[in-house]
């Protein structure tokens, strides 16, 4: 299992290092409007946590995103599903053109199943999400960390934490 979380953080570290690096590079020649001011398209990219996989974010317009995950839930020992809507703030506003960081809150769905059990329960969630963004200007790719609070109401009414850490490039 230590041998499993030091390489999730050592890929994550090189997204993020990837990341900084193309964010360095000139604006390309064309005139056009950056990522994170338009905030549009649909990213997919990877997801460190709980659960931990595949991610996908679709934004409505600048302030309004639907997120997705599914990835398996080590605390659980499950497939997990996840649907969020996302509120975006411009809270944190740097004195710089290659980056901005804005935090974001929602709320969502989670569905899961059990896998290696003998009854494959099948569980469902409310989340209620926080996290914080980091847009390059340069390129269109976000890199975020976000934690939920999940209130679980099926099979039985129980609380949990999803928390993770994951890149996305927009397309």
């Amino acid at each position: 299992m230590k041998h499993l979380q030091r390489t999730l953080m050592a890929l994550l570290m090189l997204a993020v290092a990837t990341a900084s690096a193309l964010a360095q590079e000139p604006a390309a020649a064309p005139e056009r409007s950056t990522f994170n001011e338009t905030r549009q398209g649909f990213g997919l990219g990877v997801l460190a946590g709980e659960p931990m996989g595949l991610t996908a974010k679709f934004f409505i317009n600048r302030h309004h995103a639907l997120q997705v995950h599914m990835g398996w839930d080590f605390t659980d020992s499950a497939f997990d599903t996840i649907l969020d809507y996302l509120y975006h703030i411009d809270a944190f506003t740097l004195d710089t053109t290659t980056l901005e960081l804005p935090l974001y809150v929602g709320g969502g769905l989670k569905l899961g199943q059990e896998v290696g059990q003998a009854t494959g329960r099948v569980f469902f969630g409310i989340r209620f999400v926080v996290g914080v963004a980091a847009e390059f200007t340069t390129i269109p790719l976000e890199v975020f960390v976000e934690a939920a609070p999940v209130l679980g109401v099926t099979p039985v009414l129980r609380a949990d934490v999803d928390a993770g850490a994951g890149v996305r490039y927009f397309f």
